[in-house]
């Protein structure tokens, strides 16, 4: 069970919206909000996060004029500032401790401690102009402009992460250990965003308006004469390749095309559709790590005993594995911004009795998209597994524990993980949707809605910061015919809600409310417990199963689960199974004040969140477990024959981590 979580906090805002004139008027809004969480769960992690805490602080505020002139040009300039900051400390006394039998750990998370700050100022500039005899055509010329000052203290494992394979070997020491090290763990740079636009609205017909528009973005890191990426000629002599690169795209050139269909009557139905490019940016933190990974990112590793748990080891029994590198592949996988390709369409209609329906569809494909490759893998694997499994490297068995040797597994000594990220992923999403509601001023209301989705990605995703866990399990596979292509982790096929309520009438009006919620279960990977290694890969979370009758006890698990019923003797599919689907009541009573002055805008409030819900957390994805009473063999050629047996607790629950219950109290002031 996890630790006792506590949250604390705050936040506040305001709006001042003031006309000069008939024409001219500007608005200020600001908004400021702060959280803080004792023990907080961050990723999908067996730790408890012990003794740490998260702090979030957010502010925003902006300013806008706008000014109209003899209905056929308007202006409007709008300022912002913009600042971010998560701080995550690491007040914990134990060392990142895994279990992978027990599918345990204890103490810190191994991205602790963190700390990121981002602030932006924007500037807008748009004028629009009306032509025609009636107006019915509008043209919009703008640009914007940002300049982001970011910065982090961050590294992964740099707090040491211990790996135990049973109690028994946590007892006696007896395990394996990394951490990650480096002169600084800081960064911090300054980007520039910049983009004009135009865009246009042809009023056809009077029920028929065509909007298109073309917008060009340019993100600009600073370049290697301003602020370095560190160049490292031992790299470039080993690999043939520069590590100093900076990303930069210049052909964010993106159209946009809508339309908008009103049909006749009192009634009508509405039709909108569009289709449009849109560009991503970089995340900064890929672009920390490649500052930080650039040759004095060093990684230590050891096998062997550790009886002085929890102090760290020295460098005689955890030795230095060399260098740790992360660049922009500079070759002909250039980098490039991530591109989504949106077609949408909606359909609305307003029923009577003050009811609305709403129908959606669409699809989106995004490419271009980072993902990370290790070119310090062997490029040939050193050996197979009895399951048919590549292993680039010397694999070790303590207990329940499989990892390998420090080195064995690399190309060229003196380098650890050299990670290039290329802009080879993508993602395909589609949808349809529709909502009801029924919304009167007072009596029966009610609100339904319901969305189908797909998601299908080439791209792992790292719960726990592991960069390593980016990794595909199957490096050697062949282009468009990856194991990795496949339902991505972010697939819900199914999300509804229903809501239904009463507002009553008089000086001191009652509303109830409750509201029924739906989800699918996040699918996942059959494979093993986190920090067993059987591909020598260098990540212990990344790893398939093999669906194999003969290993004790599979038969059941074979019969008592679907996902992988239709998967023998084979690896399984990525994200082929998938959690309990998850449900939630709450509940909502506003009670309006008597004050006059007000009109009865002002009421006190009270809502139930998760008043009944679905018993979540962390579930146990091992459908194989290493027996620590097996032993592992390798014969002359490097194959390796691994002692598994079938995991009794595939798909339950590892940790209870279902979303509190919450009562918030409130006073609204309707304006």
């Amino acid at each position: 069970q996890p630790l006792l979580r506590t949250y604390r906090g705050g936040a506040g805002g305001f709006r001042i919206d003031y006309r000069l004139s008939p024409n001219n008027s500007f608005v200020f809004k600001s908004d400021l909000s702060r959280y803080r969480e004792r023990n907080p769960e961050l990723g999908k992690d067996v730790l408890t996060s012990s003794g740490g805490n998260l702090e979030s602080r957010d502010f925003a505020g902006s300013f806008g004029w706008t000014s109209i002139f003899s209905g056929l040009y308007a202006n409007e300039l709008r300022a912002g500032y913009r600042t971010t900051k998560r701080d995550w400390d690491d007040a914990g006394l134990l060392p990142t401790t895994y279990l992978p039998s027990l599918g345990a750990g204890i103490g810190i998370s191994p991205a602790a401690p963190a700390n990121f700050k981002r602030t932006v100022f924007d500037l807008n500039e748009t004028v629009g102009f009306a032509l025609g005899s009636a107006k019915q055509y509008r043209i919009k010329l703008g640009f914007n402009f940002s300049t982001s000052k970011w910065s982090q203290d961050y590294l992964f494992g740099s707090s040491g992460i211990f790996d135990f394979g049973t109690l028994d070997d946590f007892g006696a020491g007896s395990g394996s250990f990394y951490i990650a090290e480096s002169p600084t763990t800081k960064t911090a740079f300054t980007t520039r965003d910049f983009a004009v636009f135009v865009q246009g609205a042809w009023q056809l017909r009077p029920s028929l308006v065509v909007f298109t528009g073309i917008r060009y973005d340019r993100q600009r890191y600073p370049k290697t004469q301003t602020f370095p990426i560190p160049g490292n000629p031992q790299f470039a002599a080993a690999f043939g390749l520069v590590n100093f690169g900076v990303p930069d795209d210049k052909n964010n050139v993106a159209p946009h095309l809508g339309v908008v269909w009103s049909g006749k009557g009192d009634q009508p139905w509405t039709l909108t559709g569009g289709f449009g490019w849109h560009y991503g940016q970089l995340d900064p933190t890929r672009f920390s790590e490649a500052i930080l990974a650039s040759g004095r990112l060093r990684a230590r590793r050891g096998l062997g005993n550790f009886s002085t748990w929890p102090a760290l080891p020295d460098t005689a029994a955890a030795p230095d594995a060399g260098q740790v590198i992360t660049f922009f592949d500079p070759t002909a996988k250039k980098y490039k911004n991530p591109r989504t390709r949106k077609f949408d369409l909606q359909l609305d209609r307003t029923l009577p009795s003050f009811t609305h329906l709403r129908v959606t569809g669409g699809y989106h494909h995004t490419d271009f998209v980072l993902r990370r490759e290790d070119i310090n893998l062997l490029t040939s694997p050193a050996g197979r597994t009895q399951e048919g499994r590549d292993v680039f490297g010397v694999l070790q068995q303590r207990g329940g524990l499989i990892t390998t040797d420090p080195g064995s597994n690399r190309r060229i000594p003196g380098y650890d993980l050299v990670s290039a990220m290329v802009s080879t992923g993508f993602s395909d999403y589609y949808q349809a949707g529709f909502s009801l509601a029924r919304e009167p001023v007072t009596g029966f209301g009610f609100s339904a809605a319901y969305v189908w989705s797909r998601t299908r990605d080439n791209t792992l995703q790292s719960w726990t910061g592991d960069p390593s866990d980016e990794l595909s399990p199957f490096p050697n596979d062949r282009p468009g015919h990856e194991w990795v292509e496949g339902r991505s982790d972010y697939d819900l096929p199914h999300r509804a809600s229903l809501q239904l309520s009463w507002k009553g009438a008089g000086h001191v009006p009652l509303t109830i409310a409750t509201r029924y919620r739906f989800r699918s279960g996040f699918p996942f990977t059959p494979g093993f417990r986190a920090g067993v290694d059987v591909n020598a890969d260098g990540s212990g979370r990344n790893d398939p199963a093999f669906v194999d009758a003969g290993i004790s006890g599979m038969q059941g698990l074979i019969n008592g689960n679907s996902c992988i019923k239709d998967q023998l003797n084979r690896f399984v599919d990525r994200n082929s199974c998938r959690e309990q689907a998850n449900h939630a009541l709450d509940l909502n009573v506003a009670v309006g004040l008597p004050v006059r002055s007000l009109g009865g805008r002002l009421e006190l409030t009270a809502d139930i969140f998760n008043m009944v819900s679905t018993a979540s957390g962390l579930v146990d994805r091992a459908l194989v477990l290493v027996d620590p009473a097996g032993t592992l063999t390798t014969d002359g050629l490097g194959n390796v024959f691994l002692p598994l047996l079938a995991n009794p607790r595939f798909g339950k629950l590892l940790s209870r981590r279902t979303e509190p219950r919450i009562l918030r109290l409130g006073l609204r002031v309707a304006y």
